[in-house]
């Protein structure tokens, strides 16, 4: 994990854990007893993630959300009024935000 905090509780959380848990007899109990506590602790500790965007929209976002608000103008515009100068505005500011998107993207990765 990139954050070393949570890792350290995560370790701490889970061995705990294991010390207070007896297992089964069986290999089987006893691997589904270790899966079941790892997955609480990590649920405990780390979250369960909520947010559907990308990592690298987060790290990127104030780059990405001026050409994303201004691709929304750009449509509602075309929107109001639909004219062939209007739809080329909203093209180009289509393709400036997929390029923008993928250069963020890849920086990021």
């Amino acid at each position: 994990m990139s954050q070393p905090d949570l890792t350290q509780k995560f370790t701490e959380a889970l061995e705990k854990e294991l010390d207070a848990i007896q297992t089964g007899d069986s290999a089987l109990e006893k691997w589904e007893t270790l899966r079941n506590t790892m997955h609480r602790t990590a649920l405990a500790t780390i979250r369960k993630r909520t947010t559907k965007t990308h990592d690298w929209f987060e790290a990127k976002s104030s780059v990405m959300i001026p050409v994303i608000e201004a691709k929304r103008a750009a449509l509602a515009e075309y929107r109001r009024s639909p004219s062939q100068r209007n739809l080329q505005i909203l093209r180009a500011t289509r393709s400036k935000a997929q390029q923008i998107a993928r250069y963020c993207a890849n920086e990021y990765f």
